[in-house]
């Protein structure tokens, strides 16, 4: 059997889910996974169930090719994030259209206006948050008419940043703000699982995301960390710096 073992928000529940789920599906193992509010496909998945000592497998980067092509007929438990678009490329077709199948599939509603995510929080004290001047540059780089800015913090200093946009600031639920970045064709994402799967999943044909050197994407600082999605044509990258 595979357990998969949730750690932090929804963002990275859901790489969680679906590294539980390919490796199900390439060994035959049972899948033992909460369901995750609103994908109704995040389940059990039924399978052959192994006893044994377990391989237990953390972090960001492991050899997936290998734990598929030498799997030895012994339970694997899921400690880690895996964070590292390669795992998921092949997979896109079902993650999109079954694995993360939403109750209530989100269609682009706004075509002329951007929304951007800002992720601060407990990355504040860990310097990953990206820089004001950043986040401009990621705004700057589209053409619209009004900015929708999407944060779990809308009492932050830090979102008098982009007064001179005159913005529309949403906060509500997990569940609401993720849907209401999903139904945009601009979306402008932070160093944020949150905001990374929403615009994945979304139907938008222009996303811009930040390309780090430091932070938690970055790529001198977190090597092990890779999510750019390289085989998209929607998808945007920006140089910016974390703080």
């Amino acid at each position: 059997m595979i357990s998969v073992r949730y750690q932090g928000r929804l963002g990275n529940n859901l790489f969680q889910y679906c590294f539980g789920r390919i490796l199900s599906e390439e060994t035959g193992l049972a899948l033992s996974a909460g369901q995750i509010p609103d994908f109704y496909n995040t389940k059990k998945i039924d399978g052959k169930k192994v006893t044994g000592e377990p391989k237990i497998l953390s972090g960001h980067e492991v050899d997936l090719e290998d734990i598929i092509k030498n799997y030895n007929n012994s339970p694997i438990h899921l400690n880690g994030y895996y964070f590292r678009y390669e795992y998921y490329k092949p997979y896109k077709k079902q993650i999109k259209e079954d694995w993360l199948a939403m109750s209530n599939k989100v269609r682009v509603e706004n075509t002329k206006d951007a929304v951007v995510h800002i992720r601060r929080g407990d990355f504040v004290s860990h310097g990953y948050t990206l820089t004001a001047d950043s986040y401009h540059r990621m705004i700057n780089s589209l053409d619209f008419e009004d900015l929708y800015i999407v944060t779990d913090d809308p009492s932050d200093s830090f979102i008098k940043n982009f007064d001179v946009y005159n913005p529309k600031i949403i906060s509500s639920s997990q569940s609401s703000d993720f849907m209401f970045l999903m139904s945009f064709d601009k979306i402008i994402i932070s160093q944020s699982t949150f905001s990374w799967w929403a615009a994945y999943l979304s139907d938008a044909s222009n996303i811009i995301a930040p390309r780090t050197k430091n932070g938690v994407w970055g790529s001198d600082t977190r090597p092990d960390v890779n999510l750019t999605v390289d085989d998209e044509i929607r998808y945007t990258y920006i140089d910016c710096e974390a703080e």
